[in-house]
């Protein structure tokens, strides 16, 4: 199992959230702020996607990443991703890649 300890419960103020599309499979990355010490964040295969009022910078409060994959999950569900506090972002990936600045951390 991956460790997101650096993510689990952290309030993120996203400066750009990418969508894109490759071969079918929709790929979210996040950029947050750099006083967060993470720099991005992609979720890989992404699926069932909500986002409710976007806004400019948005905040994600206390972030709850669920490992599916001892529940017998499929793959491509493997990962619950949502803000516990507002309901902003709710979805399920497949991968997630986080790059950090160690030293912030």
């Amino acid at each position: 199992m991956e460790n997101f300890d650096i993510l689990q419960g952290k309030d993120l103020l996203i400066d750009a959230l990418t969508l894109s599309s490759l071969n079918g499979q929709l790929d979210i990355t996040v950029t947050t702020n750099p006083n967060s010490g993470i720099l991005s964040i992609s979720f890989i295969n992404v699926s069932s996607l909500f986002l409710k009022d976007v806004s400019y910078p948005m905040c994600l409060q206390c972030i709850e990443i669920i490992d599916n994959m001892s529940r017998g999950w499929m793959p491509e569900v493997r990962y619950h991703i949502y803000d516990l506090e507002d309901n902003h972002m709710n979805f399920y990936c497949q991968h997630i890649t986080i790059n950090a600045e160690k030293e912030n951390i």
